[in-house]
């Protein structure tokens, strides 16, 4: 698929909830949202107000109780078994794979894809120079510290610039030279047509948000 104008992904009235203990506790409540190409999404609110669940459901990686996500380029496509290409990931806990180095792990996307060439790893070289992880290529991740591995995971992510990109709290561990050069890569993909989904804390990327969105006990 290619990154086009139409909506990339949307939720209709979308519900989840779980179990804690015998209560029911509802993370997200009856949302409706559609991710359009070529723009920022930043999904703010408190600790367990829903954002993570939110990007979970996107993902794939959590099904809702009521309501449809639809990847709109072909709805009868489960987000879960995406490419790289069309969805990539970052996770709060980064999962970098320890027996692969910083570049390999960078990498690991094309190698994945089949779609490794001089391109691909010029991409990874531009990539690790912007977010200052160079120097760590033939590192193992092991060897570096949490805020090297998150900005790796981010590369990863951003390597074959993803249809629609889902982050969790990308810049919790980083400064705020970091913070700036990772949300200057959001908006550059951006910028190509890809659609960038942000759940942070962190009130930096609202200055390059196209649109924010608030949740609170996980109604928008």
């Amino acid at each position: 698929m290619t990154i086009g104008t139409a909506t990339v992904m949307r939720a209709e009235r979308v519900s989840k909830s779980f179990r804690q203990d015998r209560q029911m506790l509802q993370a997200v409540t009856d949302l409706t949202l559609s991710l359009e190409p070529g723009e920022v999404v930043a999904v703010v609110g408190s600790s367990g107000s829903g954002k993570t669940t939110l990007l979970n459901l996107f993902a794939g990686w959590e099904t809702p109780d009521k309501g449809t996500i639809v990847w709109t380029a072909d709805p009868a496509t489960s987000t879960a078994t995406l490419e790289w290409s069309q969805l990539a990931i970052v996770p709060q806990d980064v999962a970098l794979v320890d027996e692969l180095t910083v570049g390999e792990n960078i990498l690991l996307p094309a190698t994945i894809s089949n779609r490794f060439d001089d391109n691909v790893r010029g991409r990874g070289e531009l990539l690790m120079r912007r977010l200052a992880l160079d120097e760590l290529a033939q590192r193992f991740p092991r060897e570096t510290s949490v805020g090297q591995q998150q900005r790796a995971s981010i590369a990863r992510a951003l390597l074959l610039t993803p249809i629609l990109l889902l982050s969790d709290e990308p810049t919790a561990h980083q400064d705020e030279r970091s913070e700036v050069s990772i949300f200057s890569e959001f908006r550059s993909i951006a910028r190509e047509g890809s659609c960038c989904v942000v759940a942070t804390h962190d009130p930096t990327v609202q200055r390059f948000a196209d649109r924010v969105v608030a949740i609170t006990r996980g109604a928008v």
